[in-house]
C-alpha cells in the first residue's frame, strides 16, 4: 500500500518503491496474476487474491514463526461477502460467499478504503486490541512513528524482538530481520517460488535489513 500518491516520477526514482513497478504478469502455469490498482497510478503490486492463494499453499505463519513450529498453519476456509462464486479463484479450500453485506463492508457511499484497522484475537482483552491508522498506533505523533520502541505490537519490529528472545543464540545487534528470515527452511514456500518464478519478490536488502535498536 503506497498511501498517498505523489507522482509516478517520484516513485520510479525511489529505490524502496521501485521494485513494485517491475512488471511481471504471468506465473509458471500461465495463469494471470491479479494486480492491485494504485492510488492514481497503476502498479504491479500483487493483489490480496494472490497473497491469500500463497498463504493457502504454504501456510500463514510467516518465515520467523515457521522456524519455531512443526508444521505450517493452514487456512480451513474463507468467508467473503460477495455475490460471485470464488471457488475457482481460491482452489483447494472451502469458500463461503455471503450475500448479506457486512456492517462495515464496501458500499456506494464508502468509496475510499479506511486507513484504520483493528486486530484482536481470542483470549485478548477487548481493551487491549491493536488499533492502527496507516499501520501506526492510533494517536501516535509523527515524530515518533519510525522509532522502534513505539511500533505497534504486531509490527515487524515487535515480532522480531519476540523472535530474538526465543532464539537466544542470535544477537539483536548483529542479526538483521532479513538474515533471520533467511534461516527459514519452509519447503512449501521454496516450492511455491520454484513453481512461480515470475512472482514479484520484495528485495530483503531494501525492506528488511534492519536490526533492533538498543
Amino acid at each position: 500500500n503506497f498511501g498517498r500518491f505523489i507522482g509516478s516520477d517520484t516513485y520510479a526514482a525511489d529505490p524502496i518503491k521501485r521494485p513494485k513497478f517491475e512488471h511481471k504478469s504471468l506465473n509458471a502455469s500461465g495463469e494471470e496474476l491479479y494486480l492491485k490498482p494504485g492510488k492514481g497510478f497503476q502498479t504491479t503490486s500483487l493483489s490480496c487474491t494472490n497473497k491469500i492463494n500463497r498463504w493457502i499453499y504454504q501456510g500463514i505463519e510467516g518465515t520467523l514463526l515457521n522456524q519455531l513450529i512443526l508444521s505450517p498453519i493452514k487456512l480451513s476456509g474463507l468467508i467473503i461477502q460477495t455475490n460471485t462464486d470464488l471457488s475457482s479463484i481460491f482452489k483447494d479450500i472451502s469458500v463461503i460467499s455471503v450475500k448479506e453485506s457486512f456492517d462495515y463492508g464496501p458500499s456506494s457511499q464508502r468509496i475510499r478504503p479506511c486507513a484504520m484497522s483493528i486486530a484482536w484475537w481470542t483470549g485478548l482483552d477487548p481493551s487491549s486490541s491493536v488499533i492502527t491508522v496507516d499501520g501506526y498506533p492510533l494517536g501516535q505523533v509523527k515524530k515518533l512513528r519510525h522509532k522502534q520502541q513505539y511500533a505497534n505490537s504486531i509490527g515487524k519490529c515487535s515480532l522480531f524482538k519476540l523472535y530474538l528472545q526465543l532464539m537466544d543464540n542470535l544477537s539483536s545487534k548483529t542479526t538483521t530481520y532479513a538474515q533471520a528470515k533467511a534461516l527459514s527452511s519452509n519447503s512449501l514456500r521454496n516450492q511455491f517460488m520454484l513453481d512461480n518464478p515470475q512472482w514479484i519478490i520484495t528485495d530483503p536488502n531494501i525492506f528488511y535489513s534492519f536490526t533492533l535498536s538498543s
